[in-house]
Parts: C-alpha cells; sequence; structure tokens
C-alpha cells in the first residue's frame, strides 16, 4: 500500500548453531527462524495479490522485513530503528518460531493493546486456531526483535510457538530436550500443517487490524 500509517511486519532470518560437542557449525534452523521467515513471506504474497486496494482505501502501508543479526543481540532491528522515522507506525508484528514444530499444541501470543487482544480472539476462533493470548507490555521473551519497537512504543503482537511439553520455540535449545539452535532443528522436525497456523494468524491479524 502507499498509506500514511504503517505497520511493520518481521521475521529474523539468521540463526546460530553449534552441534552435539559444543562447536560451531551450520544447522538448518527450520523452526527459528525458518518457520517465521516462511510466514512473513506469504503474509507479504498475500496481501501483495489480494490486499492493495483495501490498505489504499484504508491510508495504510505494511512493510515486510527479514532482520539479519537477531541472535547477534538484535543488530538488524536495532540498526532499522535508528534509520527510520517510527513516527507512522502503528503496530509491530514480530514473527519468531510462530509455529511448525510437530510437538506444537498452541500458539502463545503476547499482544500490547486492546485491538490486537480482540484480532487475536477473531483470528483464533476464524481458523480454529489453539491459541493461548497473554495481553500484557512485558514479553516472557526478553531478546526478540519486537524490542527496539517496544521501546519506543509501538504496540507490538508477538506469536510463538508451544509444545505439548510447556517449552517454547521448538522445546528450548538443543541438549535439554528441545532443538533449538542445534543440527536437530531441520525438517525433519516440521509439520506442514501446524506451520501454516503462522501465516493463517498473521493475515488475519493484519486485517483485523485494519483500519
Amino acid at each position: 500500500g502507499s498509506g500514511s500509517k504503517v505497520i511493520v511486519v518481521g521475521a529474523h532470518r539468521d540463526s546460530p548453531g553449534r552441534d552435539l560437542s559444543g562447536r560451531v557449525c551450520v544447522i538448518p534452523a527450520a523452526i527459528d527462524n525458518g518457520a517465521g521467515t516462511v510466514t512473513v513471506m506469504e503474509m507479504a504474497r498475500v496481501f501483495a495479490a489480494k490486499c492493495k486496494e483495501f490498505l489504499n482505501q484504508n491510508d495504510y502501508k505494511v512493510i515486510f522485513i527479514l532482520f539479519d543479526s537477531e541472535e547477534l543481540y538484535l543488530l538488524g532491528s536495532e540498526a532499522y530503528v535508528a534509520s527510520h522515522s517510527l513516527s507512522n507506525v502503528q503496530y509491530y508484528l514480530n514473527f519468531d518460531c510462530p509455529s511448525g514444530y510437530r510437538e506444537d499444541v498452541a500458539i502463545l501470543s503476547w499482544v500490547t493493546d486492546n485491538k490486537l487482544s480482540s484480532a487475536t480472539d477473531d483470528c483464533s476462533s476464524r481458523f480454529a486456531l489453539p491459541m493461548q493470548k497473554t495481553f500484557s507490555n512485558f514479553c516472557g521473551y526478553g531478546c526478540g526483535d519486537y524490542v527496539p519497537f517496544q521501546r519506543n512504543g509501538i504496540p507490538f503482537a508477538f506469536p510463538i510457538d508451544r509444545d505439548r511439553f510447556g517449552g517454547v520455540c521448538a522445546g528450548g535449545l538443543g541438549g535439554a530436550g528441545g532443538v533449538l539452535h542445534s543440527p536437530a532443528d531441520n525438517m525433519g522436525v516440521v509439520d506442514v500443517d501446524k506451520l501454516a497456523w503462522g501465516p493463517k494468524y498473521g493475515t488475519c491479524l493484519l486485517r483485523n487490524i485494519i483500519p
């Protein structure tokens, strides 16, 4: 869209990895954060194909962005916020491990204002998504690309997967029962049907908060 009001939708595309001996290595990063990356890409595809007129009619523009170096203390999102005006940004939507882990039972979503909260309720009902909503200005995961936006007073939503063991983001760090940041974070742990939860929720959320 070409409107004056802006929503930023982001995910990080980097991932650190270590093998079982602790050596740094290249990993597939299917859930963290391949899942978030493809969620943002699919949302961008849908909005580009279906929603340009809707955005323009409501004076909105959506910026879809993939950040580098989230795992290195948010360097990408910090650089974005430092070099772009946020005066017209209404919301930031952050997709980091939003869905797709084969053990997932729900999406846990932090939301920070009433409009995001109502939109989350509608989207979880509309798509029968297993949603666990937390209405709070504090996110339980303290190092994500939402932080530079939150620091500047931008309301945000942050959906993240929750598995049947109570863990988030593919069960946590590899070596402790989870697959995060390890070679085990590969397509073998991905459930494609559950992966679809992320784009469905994200696209519906966007549609609900505009205007």
